[in-house]
């Protein structure tokens, strides 16, 4: 059994673009696929990462993978639970020194969630010598207080919800992506495209998301008071970032990076001509997607020959029909003056005729099968398919000093 990032069989077209060009997964869409300025883009990148697919696209793979889990982690902060809340929060505040609350003295806490915040005061009782607290979830949009701590974070917690949501849900098309452009017979202008493109503004997005956040939330933590109704205001607090803060910049945002930087270096298979250049290919992938773009034009081409000459031959036939039918007159009349000479010219006017039907008919059978070779040429060379080498075939090429090479 072949995994899936390995099937070299597998081109990575969904069923349903199989046969629509224009789709656009599909290998032939004139705009994603046999179009020179994608070509163009799909030639950035180095031969290295070209050989190397499979380990770089694997880093992308597991990263993202491994990504995708503690962003879940982070992206919990958004359900209104205590439980949840005290898990994943992204800030946190505490009224005392330490890494854990006092025991003998009133304190409290409060835990930054995306869509509500979980508030926790404790009051000693010196009569009883014991704790009494008291904790409960506030949801943002139901919070007010009168110098506007809760009013700045709450809308930039309200800001980073789609944000949040839209972070972790695409990792999951950023990993088949990943496996797409790992198999040399999958990875296609498409993938390139899409994995450069949503990896580099996503990437500049969420990290000025994280930034906004910041700016709306913790730049307003240094208030002495935390304001009524929540019962807090006689409390001074420390704040610091919370764990789901920090998994998105390391994990979510450092991901889209990596993603970024694998898929601008790695060109489509048997291309690359620089980091930051654009040229057209000039073999590999790119020329056959070009080469089959000009055989089709030519079997095109003769293909239109080849109706012309249909209507000639039946322009022929018709003319020949009318010169034997002028030669059967005119040897009626010789045949007045001589018998023999009217059988004579009889003879001759159907020697021509054989001879300019025979011409004709191997003209347009030699037309006839040219065409047809240029067409079933161009079909096969003019599909835009990953490098037809496997990879097993590849690296035997490449190790021989045979690279970038068409079969």
């Amino acid at each position: 059994m072949v995994l899936p990032c390995f099937d070299e069989e597998d081109d990575g077209v969904p069923p349903i673009c199989l046969k629509n060009k224009n789709c656009p997964f599909n290998r032939e869409n004139p705009y994603l696929a046999q179009n020179k300025y994608v070509l163009m883009f799909g030639n950035v990148g180095l031969p290295y990462f070209d050989k190397k697919r499979r380990l770089y696209q694997g880093i992308a793979l597991i990263w993202t993978f491994v990504g995708f889990l503690f962003t879940i982690w982070g992206c919990l902060a958004i359900i209104p639970d205590e439980g949840i809340i005290r898990f994943s929060y992204w800030g946190w505040g505490g009224s005392y020194e330490g890494d854990l609350p006092p025991t003998d003295e009133s304190y409290a806490e409060i835990y930054v969630g995306l869509t509500a915040f979980l508030a926790k005061s404790c009051t000693y009782n010196t009569n009883v010598a014991a704790m009494n607290c008291t904790t409960s979830v506030i949801d943002w949009a139901d919070y007010e207080d009168t110098e506007g701590w809760s009013g700045t974070c709450a809308q930039g917690t309200q800001d980073f919800f789609f944000t949040a949501l839209s972070s972790c849900v695409p990792m999951i098309f950023a990993m088949i992506g990943a496996m797409n452009r790992m198999r040399f017979k999958s990875d296609a202008p498409q993938q390139k495209i899409l994995g450069c493109v949503t990896d580099t503004f996503g990437a500049i997005s969420l990290a000025a998301a994280l930034l906004t956040f910041e700016n709306a939330c913790y730049k307003s933590m240094s208030r002495d008071q935390f304001i009524e109704p929540v019962g807090l205001q006689d409390f001074a607090f420390s704040w610091i970032r919370g764990p789901g803060y920090w998994i998105y910049w390391v994990f979510c945002f450092s991901g889209g990076i990596v993603r970024a930087a694998i898929h601008w270096l790695t060109p489509l298979p048997g291309m690359g001509v620089g980091a930051f250049t654009f040229k057209l290919p000039t073999q590999g992938f790119g020329a056959s997607a070009m080469l089959g773009a000009g055989a089709a034009v030519v079997g095109k081409s003769l293909e239109a020959a080849n109706a012309a000459l249909n209507l000639t031959n039946e322009a022929v036939n018709q003319t020949a029909d009318m010169t034997r039918a002028a030669g059967a007159k005119i040897a009626e009349g010789v045949d007045m003056l001589d018998p023999r000479l009217g059988n004579a010219t009889r003879a001759a006017g159907n020697l021509v005729d054989k001879s300019a039907t025979a011409s004709v008919n191997m003209v347009k059978k030699g037309v006839k099968g040219v065409g047809a070779a240029a067409l079933s040429g161009a079909n096969k060379v003019g599909q835009v398919v990953p490098h037809p080498l496997s990879f097993r075939e590849r690296n035997k090429s490449s190790s021989s000093g045979v690279t970038n090479t068409e079969p």
